[in-house]
């Protein structure tokens, strides 16, 4: 984009020190975010005459996933002593075909951040920028002097700001919005292999969460899982979320992201983004009334007629800090509900979910440096991954998905000729998103104190503290490719909205790409589960949770996809493949009665289990967890085998070709299999064994 152009505004003239918080402004008009830029001029103003010089105040950068203010360097100090440097850049953004739900969500929390503390009293340098994080951190490292902040969670933006941590440009000091420590991991087990039950109950037992007085776990169990796997049928009904009325600085988001970003997947519906402080309040309120009194039982099952059920829908709020962990965990362990005590399975099932797998992930991923450790070492990725949205189906000359137009032909991790300038990305990055590389000498927007605006794309960045160009800042790279079975096929374009033909792929996919979120179980036993029975690579599926889910962040969704949802790490952290056949599906969800795939007869995915079994027997024998099932399958017929090994080709076929499974198709390939013994065999259909 050349220099001319509205959103990239020319270069002024650097306005000298300001004795507090300068009048909100932007370099060049129009503004990329005029009514958010003049709401906070406007709550900064009453603090300008009030407040100490800058050189006296203390500046904390805050990535766009620390968004608060009881936490860290930010929690210990008068508002008036503070100064925040928020960045808000497309460089992040551009990097993956993030959702536009997962963009706004960022990207509106951010600024509504910077609104709340500015009427704090919080001196806030709110940088509008094109250029990556640690050019547009350099240059206000040069203004205020050395930032500090707390250790950023994500890996990406760690190895990013890495140069000026090593310059001393930028402090780094401990995050303290996790509930454990590496030491916590250690002390529970001398892994790897890591397991998350004997870590779960280090933490309770250390804690105290959940205890009884003489040291046994509340309720006499550490888990009611067992009992926490009822389908639903429609009794008690389900909750409806709250919805969220956008306010004008929403309204402008949805606005830029919707112009910045129309290539990318997803809708936007600004009246399922809790944006605020007092929104995120309001969402919890809701999920500890409405959700967590029925959570437990219901935890496990899928259903079309509601995606949510009884769960919180907090986790893009807890990723962003506007939830803290220790304040949902303590709100929950004695929950009552008019009165009552919520259920134990409830109370524990929610724990289990926060204090247990979430720091487990988080701190497996940083043991093994995101999977880079492993023994025998991962591939690792030059760039990041579109998991096939920028080039494989739309380069094909299939159309575009979703409707949008397909972008011009890239290099994978290059953005898209359209994507936008300042500001695009989800402030930083959505629940997961990330890169893209600018030239470091675009201009930017400033709310507070500017610098002179550099000149175009090409041209290097002219401020004496820009990073020289023999010793660049760190581009991350896209991450580690682990894949324990071999699997090796590209991910269907089923995944990004083309009709499948199995109603429980189709409903989940679309609960992506409308909101950017479905619970746990859809995203393990049916879009993980599917993709691992069709071979689909470990690192693309993970680069599409990244891409398409609100509350994914590389901590979070490599650990869940690589490890869990794809058994591509191998034992590392999880026992087996979490893979199933029909009967689970059918048990949990209520997709089967709408399917044109009879359960009874033309589902594929039972036929997809036992082949996948067979396929990975040299690998997967001697894990005794699979120990029945292999012993099962091994039970079956040549027949059999040769008729589920012809459904996963032709599944396989249809599915990455873009096409729709059929009954039909699903019977020619069963009969091409049968080779022998037909009449022993009898009607090839699901075997009541394929379970999870």
């Amino acid at each position: 984009m050349s220099p001319s152009s509205p959103l990239v505004p020319p270069s002024a003239p650097a306005p000298g020190p300001a004795p507090g918080p300068a009048p909100a402004r932007s370099r060049g008009t129009p503004s990329p975010a005029p009514r958010f830029l003049a709401e906070l001029d406007r709550r900064q103003a009453p603090h300008r005459s009030t407040v100490p010089d800058p050189p006296s105040r203390h500046w904390v950068y805050v990535p766009y996933d620390q968004l608060t203010h009881a936490l860290g360097p930010l929690s210990r100090h008068p508002p008036e002593e503070v100064g925040i440097v928020l960045v808000e850049t497309p460089w992040k953004g551009r990097r993956r075909p993030y959702h536009k739900q997962k963009l706004a969500l960022i990207l509106a929390n951010q600024r509504h951040f910077a609104l709340e503390q500015a009427a704090r009293g919080v001196a806030v340098d709110y940088r509008m920028d094109r250029r990556p994080y640690a050019a547009v951190l350099r240059d206000a490292a040069a203004e205020h002097g050395p930032l500090v902040m707390m250790e950023a969670a994500e890996r990406e933006l760690r190895v990013h700001l890495s140069t000026l941590v090593a310059e001393g440009l930028l402090q780094v000091e401990p995050h303290e919005g996790w509930l454990a420590t590496p030491d916590d991991l250690a002390a529970s087990q001398s892994g790897p292999p890591w397991r998350q039950d004997t870590f779960y109950r280090h933490l309770r037992r250390t804690r105290g969460i959940l205890m009884e007085p003489d040291g046994a776990p509340t309720g006499g169990r550490w888990s009611f899982d067992a009992d926490n796997r009822k389908p639903w049928h429609g009794d008690p009904p389900a909750p409806e979320p709250p919805v969220f009325q956008p306010d004008p600085v929403t309204t402008e988001v949805l606005e830029f992201v919707a112009a910045a970003f129309p290539n990318h997947p997803g809708r936007l519906d600004g009246a399922r983004l809790p944006v605020t402080a007092a929104d995120a309040r309001t969402l919890w309120a809701w999920a500890r009334r409405h959700a967590l009194p029925h959570f437990g039982p219901f935890e496990d099952a899928m259903s079309s007629r509601s995606r949510t059920l009884f769960h919180t829908r907090i986790s893009p709020l807890l990723n962003l800090h506007r939830l803290l962990a220790a304040d949902v965990v303590a709100d929950v362990e004695h929950l009552e509900v008019e009165g009552e005590l919520v259920p134990l399975q409830c109370r524990e099932g929610f724990i289990r979910q926060v204090l247990g797998w979430r720091e487990f992930v988080r701190l497996v991923h940083v043991e093994t440096d995101g999977f880079r450790t492993l023994s025998p070492a991962a591939p690792i990725r030059p760039s990041a991954g579109d998991a096939g949205w920028w080039s494989r189906d739309l380069a094909a000359g299939s159309g575009p998905r979703n409707g949008s137009s397909a972008p011009e032909r890239e290099a994978p991790g290059k953005p898209s000729p359209s994507a936008s300038p300042a500001g695009s990305s989800e402030a930083g990055a959505p629940g997961g998103t990330d890169n893209g590389a600018d030239a470091d000498g675009e201009g930017s927007t400033r709310a507070l104190a500017s610098t002179p605006a550099s000149g175009p794309a090409s041209t290097p960045a002219s401020s004496p503290a820009s990073t020289p160009a023999s010793a660049p800042d760190p581009e991350p790279d896209g991450g580690a490719a682990p894949s324990h079975l071999g699997a090796s096929t590209p991910l269907p374009p089923a995944w990004w909205g083309r009709p499948s033909g199995l109603a429980c792929l189709d409903h989940a996919v679309a609960g992506v790409l409308e909101e950017g979120w479905v619970h746990h179980i859809p995203r393990l036993m049916v879009l993980s589960n599917l993709a691992t029975l069709l071979d689909v690579e470990p690192r693309e599926l993970t680069d599409w949770f990244w891409a398409g889910f609100v509350d994914a962040f590389d901590w979070v969704v490599e650990p869940n996809v690589l490890a869990m949802g794809t058994f591509g790490t191998g034992p590392v952290m999880t026992t087996k493949p979490y893979v199933s056949g029909t009967p689970y599906i059918r048990k949990m969800g209520d997709h089967c009665p709408g399917c044109a795939l009879d359960p009874d007869d033309s589902c594929p995915i039972s036929d997809l289990y036992w082949a996948f079994l067979e396929r990975h027997r040299e690998v997967l024998e001697g894990n005794r967890r699979l120990a029945l099932p292999l012993a099962s399958a091994g039970r079956r017929s040549p027949g059999r085998k040769a008729a589920d090994a012809q459904v996963f080709q032709a599944v396989s076929g249809a599915l990455g070709g873009g096409g729709k499974v059929t009954p039909d198709l699903v019977e020619r390939a069963r009969a091409r299999g049968r080779t022998r013994d037909r009449a022993r065999d009898g009607p090839l259909k699901p075997h009541p064994e394929a379970g999870p």
